[in-house]
């Protein structure tokens, strides 16, 4: 838990450095943050090391978490100026519903029966709070949620890439609608 509050907490940091310098697109620090998640958790469950998984796994969680979050609270400021409060709340609500559901769906796929865990002997290193049966399912239910994360983030990519092109759009259309009304000017006289 320290590793992912400090993975976090520095991505956190980046994230609001990159947003306040515009250092790159939002849709692509979502990209980014979300690939280093999904790559990180796919990196760490693929090793097949509990050590590797216990470095790995919260790092990759907490650096994707951190640099996304930044951009979610700006594009919504951006959205809805004079209530950053409101929305902030709401963000932060949505981030508190997003863990309770990925929980829920993650408990549901790794555990459908419900299998209580045992206790287990501290000094004993081969003993196991769950049966195989559970405890195997682990991979299986990391990549599911990965695929969710990643439909998420390409859905979060998209609306963002259409608002940067209604933009270019938009200002574009006014360009054409100066020049116009110069050139009917210009042929009136």
């Amino acid at each position: 838990m320290p590793i992912l509050i400090v993975s976090t907490a520095c991505a956190n940091f980046v994230g609001a450095n990159m947003i306040k310098h515009k250092a790159i697109p939002s849709w692509l620090q979502i990209a980014a943050g979300g690939t280093i998640a999904i790559v990180g958790v796919q990196l760490s469950i693929s090793l097949n090391d509990w050590s590797v998984f216990k470095l790995v796994f919260p790092i990759s969680i907490g650096l994707g978490t951190g640099l996304v979050y930044s951009v979610i609270l700006f594009q919504a400021w951006k959205m809805f100026p004079g209530r950053e409060g409101v929305i902030s709340g709401i963000i932060i609500a949505g981030f508190g519903l997003g863990g309770y559901v990925f929980i829920s769906a993650s408990t549901h796929i790794m555990n459908p029966q419900g299998i209580n865990a045992i206790k287990v002997d501290p000094t004993d290193i081969k003993s196991k709070p769950f049966d195989p049966d559970v405890s195997e399912r682990l991979p299986f239910m990391l990549k599911i949620v990965c695929k969710m994360w990643a439909s998420i983030i390409l859905f979060s990519i998209l609306l963002l890439i259409s608002g940067e092109i209604s933009k270019v759009k938009d200002n574009f259309m006014s360009l054409n609608i100066i020049e116009t009304k110069n050139t009917d000017t210009l042929l009136s006289k």
